[in-house]
This record gives structure tokens, sequence and C-alpha cells, in this order.
């Protein structure tokens, strides 16, 4: 049986989020080395250090991050600083391991209602 990756936990709450009509960016950090048609090799890097997985506008336009880690993941020192630093400007942050916590958390910041969501 495949391991459930961090990955697949990701598509599945970018999909819960589309569901429920709210606009949501997957974002990826990171660098990777290319080489151009001369052969010369340029060191390109995108995303911030420590960004969030998924950005969220909320309904009233808030913003809302979401750090999605696995049942044993830990938080980098830079994505605690991003989450924080989000935080402090009055945006959402949050680290999530499953759908249903991100649902949790909707629902306890008055996002979605208190029934059952389901997809």
């Amino acid at each position: 049986m495949r391991r459930h990756r961090e990955q697949d936990t990701v598509t599945a709450i970018v999909a819960f989020l589309r569901a429920h009509r709210m606009p949501v960016i997957r974002l990826n950090s990171g660098a990777f080395v290319a080489t151009d048609a001369h052969g010369r090799r340029r060191f390109h890097r995108f995303g911030v250090t420590g960004m969030a997985d998924i950005h969220v506008c909320l309904p009233n336009g808030r913003c809302c991050w979401l750090e999605v880690k696995s049942n044993d993941g830990r938080l980098t020192p830079e994505q605690t600083a991003f989450l924080a630093e989000h935080r402090k400007s009055l945006g959402l942050a949050f680290v999530v391991r499953s759908v249903d916590e991100v649902a949790d958390v909707l629902k306890a910041h008055g996002y979605l209602s208190p029934r059952k969501e389901t997809l």
C-alpha cells in the first residue's frame, strides 16, 4: 500500500476549498539550476523562503495561509516566521494536517456553516 504523502493532503485541501468557491492558490517555493542555450548555468529561486503551501482569499477578502504538514511533519523556523508575520498583519495563518482540520478552522472563524461539510 502506498504511503500517504503530504502532497496528497495539499491536493485534497485545494479541491475542498474550490468546492466551497473560495479562490485558492497552491504556492511553491524553492530553487533550481538551469542551463541556457549557450551552456551557461543559472541559479533560479522562486517563492519566499518559508512561504505557506496554500493561499486562500476568504469571502470577506481576508487572507488565509495554510501550511500543510504530514502527521509527523514539523515547521521550519522560516515557516514559523512566515505564519507569525501574517498573523501579525491580521491575516489568518494555520498549520493543518487534513481537510477536516481546514474545515474546523474555517467553521471556527465563521467561514463555513457548522454542519458537516463534505466534497
